[in-house]
């Protein structure tokens, strides 16, 4: 089975993949999920600051 979940979160925020997919309503999935075996893929998103320069 085969699932896209987007989980979003903050910059201070501690990111908690599992927790985020206990929130998963499940009922229209294909069959029951077990989490215990997922793969998962992560993006993180990498921030580069610059100096601004008038």
């Amino acid at each position: 089975m085969l699932v896209l979940v987007l989980v979003r979160y903050g910059y201070v925020e501690r990111p908690n993949v599992p927790a985020a997919l206990e929130l998963i309503d499940r009922s229209p999935s294909e069959g029951p999920m077990d989490l215990s075996r997922a793969t998962y893929f992560l993006d993180p998103t990498v921030i580069i600051g610059s100096r601004l320069q008038i």
